[in-house]
């Protein structure tokens, strides 16, 4: 699957957060622990049981409900106006300045219980196979779901539907990330879930077109790639920009400011994942040529199909560092689902040979997880440099926007307060996912099938909230199904011993 299923959170997260002693570059993999797939049973809150179930202020408003089953578009652009529907009536699209032409599918309110799927990961025993300690935050994965949405159970569901989870835990030590997703999209169908929210998985493996064959549309705060969304018109998220506008905000925002020029010697890693190697080859490259940067040299991993391809990683690293040290290289660009598990295997072995580069990385290297690890030597903090959009992660803010503090308020009252860095940015990432289907399901009149969520997201335009992101801005339309809008220049500060920003965020294209 993706960047929780190889461990960038696990290793940031649940390591480096929580109190690792054993340096990533010397850790014992065992194949065998833990590799099985956690399950869950009962019903409603806890899950249906099956194989393996288990500072910057925030603008615009998302569409309200009113009498009679008709939703209205508030501020922003593109919201559905005017598209009450009612038992054998219709919707017709509005529009306020963005998203037009955009329709409600008709019909009465559907006040059914929403089946709903969830996918998370177990992260425990990949966290003891790279010798680290559960330490601070102990919590499992799907803790997060289950708090929020007990909370907005009690408080009447999801657009007014009572919820009906199944979910489906995936061992982080899993040897085939394909026959996970393969096993979690049959535990879907088999539920007869109506959508899915996922924070481990979209179009990685083909799980979001197994998903669309049996009719489900996917949730996900999990990036895939510009094209990997066209092939998927019915996968959204508000919580990471797609591979290329992310990346490429990083070649912009770094070449503005001027950490990026043309003198620049750049060496870029990359794990060659259909969807990164697309979004690198498309996007990264065309980005660097237009902004006269040198032709970077590159070294390149293999795509993970299991938790045991993690241990090429290191080696690999080794050698990325002796072909960039003897080549000269000052700028190294990190570029996949495993930012932050590579960067801290390159730092350790730059550390080893007395290298010191300017790193160019994104929120997917979770930086104010790197300050006090042991995994990180803290001699190349100062060098540590980067563009995101996670202000958690970025640089341990929590600007508790309206969106952020409802998010908290309901995992307070489903029994899990986000009382550290780590569950604030965990809960968050979940409510991006569940926010994002309420705003979806109020306009569509309780709908959450793949048509509806077509109609009804693309029409949010700049409305929505989302949590977990600067700002909270989003934008959504014909042609964006990631919302994330803002992205903003972030460094390491010795003074403090943390991350800033650096200047105000701007969009990115």
């Amino acid at each position: 699957m993706q960047r929780t299923l190889l461990l960038a959170l696990a290793t940031s997260f649940a390591v480096a957060a929580c109190g690792t002693t054993v340096p990533l570059a010397n850790r014992s993999v065992d194949p065998q622990s833990g590799g099985g797939l956690a399950s869950t049973s009962g019903s409603d809150l806890t899950g249906t049981s099956g194989p393996g179930a288990t500072g910057l202020g925030a603008t615009g408003s998302t569409g309200s409900t009113s009498g009679g089953g008709s939703t209205s578009g508030s501020s922003g652009t593109g919201g559905i106006t005017g598209g009450g529907a009612t038992a054998g009536g219709s919707s017709s699209g509005g529009s306020s300045g963005g998203t037009t032409g955009a329709s409600v599918p008709g019909g009465a309110r559907v006040v059914t219980p929403l089946k709903l799927g969830v996918v998370t990961t177990d992260i425990g025993a990949a966290v003891a196979a790279l010798g680290g300690s559960s330490g601070g935050s102990r919590h499992s994965s799907d803790d997060g779901y289950k708090a929020i949405l007990k909370a907005m159970s009690a408080e009447g569901g999801l657009a007014g539907r009572r919820i009906v989870p199944t979910y489906y835990k995936i061992d982080a030590t899993s040897t085939s990330y394909q026959t996970d997703g393969d096993k979690a999209c049959a535990t879907f169908q088999e539920a007869h879930v109506e959508v899915v929210l996922s924070e481990a998985a979209s179009t990685y493996y083909g799980f979001a077109a197994c998903l669309a064959k049996a009719g489900i549309p996917l949730i996900s705060s999990n990036p895939s790639d510009k094209e990997g969304l066209r092939k998927a018109p019915w996968v959204f998220g508000a919580f990471s920009p797609t591979y290329d506008r992310g990346y490429g905000a990083v070649v912009d925002k770094l070449v503005a400011s001027g950490y990026l020029t043309p003198k620049s010697k750049i060496g870029t890693v990359r794990i060659t994942c259909a969807e990164i190697e697309r979004a690198y080859h498309s996007t990264v490259l065309a980005r660097m040529k237009a902004a006269h940067l040198a032709t970077p040299i590159e070294y390149t991993v293999s795509c993970a199909a299991g938790f045991n391809d993690a241990g090429a990683y290191s080696a690999a690293m080794q050698s990325a560092v002796l072909r960039f040290a003897s080549a000269g290289v000052d700028r190294v660009f990190i570029i996949g689902d495993q930012e932050t598990l590579l960067l801290s295997y390159f730092a350790e072995q730059a550390q080893s040979q007395g290298y010191h580069p300017g790193y160019a990385l994104s929120s997917g290297s979770l930086p104010v997880t790197l300050i006090g690890a042991s995994t990180f030597p803290a001699q190349q903090l100062p060098q540590v440099h980067g563009v995101g959009w996670h202000p958690q992660g970025d640089a341990d803010l929590d600007p508790k926007t309206p969106a952020e503090r409802r998010c908290a308020a309901l995992a307070t009252k489903g029994g899990l307060p986000p009382k550290d860095i780590v569950l604030t940015y965990a809960v968050y990432q979940d409510c991006s996912n569940i926010f994002l289907l309420e705003a979806a399901m109020k306009r569509g009149n309780g709908q959450a099938t793949g048509p509806v969520l077509r109609a009804t997201i693309p029409a949010l335009g700049t409305s929505f909230a989302s949590t977990g992101i600067l700002g909270g801005n989003t934008l959504f339309g014909p042609n964006r199904q990631d919302g994330p809008q803002l992205a903003s220049e972030w460094s390491y500060v010795g003074s403090c011993n943390c991350f800033h920003y650096l200047g105000k965020p701007s969009v990115m294209s």
